[in-house]
């Protein structure tokens, strides 16, 4: 008796693997907003217990995120994530994100996000949301403390070597119960050292 045999299609065998493997990535970003945990530690990112250490690649926070909603080319290209009250900036010169805000309030920016950030997030520790004040997050978070900007009357900082993590008020199209806008963790723009020097 012969057995009968069935043809093997190697290029959809790839395809399977391929799309398996795509879909169980996509498995680990919630689609749930209000599931989303985002950890600011020190000038990294933990988004759903990914370890994001900011300059990253575009690819490492679609892993944790999925891809945006929307890009808004500009000086920068911003990445909008309207459902999850996310952007972030990638350079443009060297294509990689420089910069993740996660979004609490309104603001009147076409990029801004369409909705805010409903998940859990917290700074070294403490929780923060629209009304929490930076003394709040100061007497509940661990390491280096919020103080004020020196130039952005509207921000209360962290300052590390080659990163700042930023608290910032709400906007002009803000809540008026709102006392945080926004929390950015952004790199360090270093100016290049001039030919000769």
């Amino acid at each position: 008796m012969r057995h009968r045999r069935f043809p093997v299609f190697p290029t959809s065998a790839f395809a399977l693997t391929v799309l398996l493997a795509t879909l169980g990535a996509r498995g680990d970003v919630p689609t749930n907003p209000a599931e989303l945990k985002v950890a600011i530690e020190g000038h990294k990112l933990v988004i759903n217990g990914k370890t994001i250490a900011v300059p990253c690649e575009r690819a490492e926070l679609e892993a944790a995120l999925g891809k945006p909603d929307r890009e808004s080319d500009l000086a920068n290209l911003i990445l909008t994530w309207d459902h999850f009250g996310v952007i972030a900036y990638v350079r443009k010169d060297k294509g990689v994100v420089r910069q993740v805000t996660v979004v609490l309030d309104k603001d009147a920016p076409k990029f801004w996000p369409a909705k805010t950030f409903t998940g859990t997030l917290t700074l070294d520790g403490a929780p923060v949301t629209a009304k929490s004040t930076a003394e709040e997050i100061n007497a509940a978070k661990t390491g280096e403390k919020l103080r004020a900007d020196k130039t952005m009357a509207t921000w209360q900082v962290i300052n590390y070597p080659d990163a700042i993590v930023t608290v910032q008020s709400p906007g002009e199209k803000g809540s008026k119960d709102a006392k945080v806008g926004s929390v950015t963790v952004d790199t360090r723009y270093v100016k290049p050292k001039a030919a000769g020097k």
